[in-house]
């Protein structure tokens, strides 16, 4: 399983978020521009140029990989068994690539947890983490980024609180790999199977 990070989007001047829009698939600069925001596009565009810096360095793939777009919005790549998974937030974007299914989750740690989110998404063990940690923020978004990660490798998409809760009970066939990145506001968790 290969992963990258990339962290520097406010590196991204309008001359090189338009000379990287033109080296990209038309497919996905229709994704990058149906976005309403600047950042959104940023991000959407990076997640992609990522993937597929990772994708050429590590497998030797030249060109604009074709991404498939299935069931809950899970990207595979045209005429390639390799699994991919890619994710954004204001603070970076990720990809990860593998021979087997994988997830990847990049998220901003907030400044709060929300108390009802929390209970919402976190069963009694991993709310107990949260709230005895120094740093709760950390801790909910290192918790969430996992589960994220889990559910892109099942492919499954948002799932229901109660399976929410429970869903990294039992992840023993399951590799977890998290980076926390406080000075720059991040935490990234990648799933693969063992």
């Amino acid at each position: 399983m290969h992963y990258r990070i990339n962290d520097n989007l406010s590196e991204v001047t309008p001359e090189l978020f338009a000379r990287l829009l033109s080296e990209v698939s038309e497919q996905r600069r229709e994704k990058v521009m149906a976005y309403k925001h600047e950042s959104g596009r940023v991000q959407s565009l990076m997640a992609y140029v990522t993937l597929k810096d990772l994708l050429h360095e590590q497998y030797g793939f030249l060109g604009n990989p074709m991404l498939i777009i299935g069931e809950h919005d899970k990207p595979s790549l045209s005429r390639s068994n390799l699994q991919i998974s890619i994710s954004h937030c204001s603070q970076g974007v990720a990809a990860a690539v593998d021979e087997r299914p994988v997830g990847i989750d990049i998220e901003r740690i907030q400044s709060s947890v929300k108390d009802d989110l929390c209970r919402y998404v976190l069963n009694e063990n991993e709310y107990a983490s949260v709230h005895t940690n120094d740093k709760p923020e950390v801790e909910f978004t290192r918790l969430w980024t996992m589960k994220e990660a889990l559910l892109k490798l099942k492919g499954t998409g948002l799932v229901a609180s109660a399976e929410l809760k429970d869903i990294l009970l039992n992840t023993e066939q399951y590799n977890f790999k998290t980076i926390i990145n406080e000075d720059r506001g991040w935490v990234m968790s990648v799933c693969s199977i063992k």
